[in-house]
């Protein structure tokens, strides 16, 4: 019996981590807002009505492609095309950066 116990515990223990791990939606796209800040601005407009680079599309024009997802932005910022340079980002901080930039979807 007290193995059923500790197994229910290294459950609860795993579930409980990972949970704790995992950042909440609202502080990942706040990450992604500070990456942005740092990493894109010089080359886009990261946020509506706020100076930045025209290099590149603004953020908010990006997020509003009629068929744009999280996914496909993943997808494009880990295979980076000139003239955007490698920025060597974590698979965490493509996901707060496209999370941030899907945040700019218009909701209408």
């Amino acid at each position: 019996m007290t193995w059923g116990i500790d197994m229910r515990r290294l459950c609860l223990t795993i579930a409980v981590t990972a949970l704790g791990a995992a950042p909440a939606f609202g502080d990942e796209i706040t990450r992604g807002k500070e990456l942005a800040s740092r990493w894109c601005v010089g080359c886009h407009v990261i946020a509506p009505n706020t100076p930045g680079g025209d290099v590149g599309p603004p953020f908010p024009a990006v997020a509003a492609e009629p068929y744009q997802s999280e996914t496909a932005l993943k997808a494009w910022l880990a295979d980076p095309h000139p003239p955007m340079p490698d920025l060597n980002l974590s698979a965490p901080e493509f996901d707060a950066l496209a999370a941030y930039i899907m945040s700019l979807k218009p909701t209408d």
